[in-house]
Formats: C-alpha cells, sequence, structure tokens
C-alpha cells in the first residue's frame, strides 16, 4: 500500500509541476523540494528522468536524477545520456538540464533499472555497457525493440526477471507532408 501510495504522489505532482514549469531542471529541482517535505521516511529515494520534445526541431532538453537508464540510439551506436543530478529525495541540488538535438531515425530509449541492473546465472549484472550493446542489437522499430529488450534480459537471467522492467522508445520520423 506504502509503495503505492508513493506512486500516486509521485505521479500526480510531476504533472502538476510539469503543467507551470517548462524546463526539465527546474521541475526536479522543485518536485526534490516537494518531495523532502512530504515524505517523511529518510531512506526513500527516486531517480527520474524528464524531457521535453519540440516535435518540429527535434530538440530533446532533459534533467535526470540519477536516473542512468537513458539512452539514444543513432546511426553511429548508442549513447548512454549524462545523469545530470543526484537522485531525488537525498539532498538539496541544482539539476542541470541538457540539450540535444535528434535525427531522423534517431531512437530514444529509456528504462527503469530492471533492465541496466538485469543480472546474467553467474549473479553479473548487465550495467550500461551491456544495456547499450542489447539496444544496439536490436530492432529499428520501437516496440519491437522493447519486445526484444525484454525477452534478452529474460533470457539472460534464466528466463526469470529479479526485477520490474519497463521500456519506453521512441523512434523519430519526418513528419509526411500530404501531396497536393
Amino acid at each position: 500500500m506504502d509503495a503505492a501510495v508513493i506512486t500516486a504522489f509521485i505521479k500526480f505532482t510531476i504533472r502538476g509541476i510539469a503543467l507551470r514549469r517548462r524546463d526539465p531542471g527546474a521541475m526536479l529541482a522543485e518536485f526534490n523540494t516537494a518531495f523532502a517535505q512530504t515524505v517523511e521516511n529518510p531512506y526513500l529515494f527516486v531517480s527520474m528522468f524528464v524531457g521535453v520534445l519540440d516535435t518540429e526541431t527535434f530538440q530533446l532538453r532533459y534533467a535526470s536524477a540519477g536516473h542512468d537508464s537513458a539512452f539514444i540510439r543513432r546511426s553511429t551506436g548508442v549513447q548512454q545520456l549524462a545523469v545530470t543530478g543526484p537522485v531525488l529525495g537525498v539532498m538539496e541540488e541544482p539539476f542541470e538540464t541538457k540539450t540535444i538535438y535528434l535525427e531522423e531515425g534517431d531512437t530514444v530509449v529509456l528504462a527503469t533499472d530492471g533492465l541496466t541492473e538485469a543480472r546474467n546465472r553467474s549473479g553479473e549484472q548487465l550495467h550500461e555497457e551491456g544495456a547499450m550493446r542489447l539496444i544496439a542489437q536490436s530492432s529499428l522499430q520501437p516496440q519491437l525493440l522493447a519486445d526484444e529488450l525484454v525477452a534478452q534480459v529474460k533470457a539472460l537471467g534464466g528466463n526469470t526477471m529479479r526485477d520490474d522492467l519497463a521500456i519506453l522508445a521512441i523512434r523519430v520520423r519526418e513528419p509526411r507532408v500530404p501531396d497536393a
């Protein structure tokens, strides 16, 4: 029950903040203050990635509070998006906003820590490098990419998963202009 209450608090608080703020770093800073004032358990913390995508210019402005499972797959390979601040609920720190430009064919892959912390049968973690390798080898189609990552994590662990895993994959396409 406590986890459901915290999850609902996180979801609705960040949505409310996003209605007033457009800068991802400012959103995280305000949420961090609200989290610290509302949640009384000093051992709870949250990692979070906030991105604002301009669908006309393909500019992605983002901030990441300790969330290291954010990647971009480009034709030149897979890169991890930098963490721009500490996890939420631990300390009052500023959160930097970074800007990147996406190009047609790029895929943004956001995942929970169930991807990078997946373990093989020997107990060794996949880590960020292993996650990037799996992303690079997966389908170009976003839904297939997400499905393949889940299947690969299951196979890595001997058909079991020790942690939950959620993946969001977004592929950039130029808008099609209808023929006149």
